[in-house]
């Protein structure tokens, strides 16, 4: 993408990969909302070389469920990607219908890489709180606000389905959103053996955003 011409900002969510405070789902939204709030109101959009008028958001899995549900509340954005986004409210849905004692063991797997990591999450804490919240994070209460945006969403064959964003693209395509791209990759919920196609496919999609920059 900065070969194409992007300023492109990566971050950890607070209590990720060493970055301060506690990591929790809501907090990756509000991460998410504060970044764009000092893009438009400090200098710091300046000193990065970012223009605050020409922004597009793109997350892979939580974060493609954080890039939708931020984007459905803001105005002006360039457009949004959503790479095998993780449709939080999916995964309640299926736990929910499980023993509880079975929910909790699935939890502790599903999560089996918090421990060390995110600063102030276990599996048991983000179990507890995809149960709380997670109806709150589903992916179609995005859908309304995202049909009148450019939306990019890429998934994998061999992902979960609740990575698939199914129950979006569905109810997009209902809604006749004409500014739907979606396109669907022979890999897995990494991308790992399709990175280049990946690329390609986010490349050529951001080309098509009104304002992108000029082909270097």
């Amino acid at each position: 993408m900065r070969r194409a011409g992007w300023t492109v900002i990566t971050f950890h969510f607070r209590g990720s990969w060493g970055s301060g405070g506690r990591f929790s789902l809501l907090n990756c939204i509000e991460d998410v909302k504060e970044l764009l709030t000092q893009l438009k109101q400090t200098g710091l959009a300046d000193s990065w070389g970012v223009d605050p008028n020409h922004l597009v958001l793109m997350g892979h899995s939580y974060g493609g469920d954080v890039a939708a549900l931020v984007a459905s509340e803001t105005q002006g954005l360039m457009g949004t990607a959503l790479l095998a986004p993780w449709d939080v409210s999916y995964t309640r849905r299926g736990w929910e219908k499980l023993p509880t004692e079975q929910q909790g063991k699935t939890a502790t797997t599903f999560f089996f890489d918090a421990n060390g990591r995110l600063a102030g999450a276990t599996p048991q804490s983000l179990y507890a709180e995809v149960m709380k919240t997670g109806e709150s994070l589903d992916l179609t209460r995005c859908a309304r606000a995202l049909t009148r945006q450019k939306v990019l969403v890429v998934t994998a064959v061999h992902d979960d389905d609740g990575d698939k964003a199914n129950a979006l693209l569905e109810t997009l395509r209902a809604s006749h959103a004409a500014n739907l791209s979606a396109t669907q990759l022979d890999s897995d919920h990494a991308f790992n053996d399709h990175r280049i196609a990946l690329q390609a496919t986010v490349l050529r999609w951001l080309s098509t955003l009104d304002g992108a920059p000029a082909t270097p």
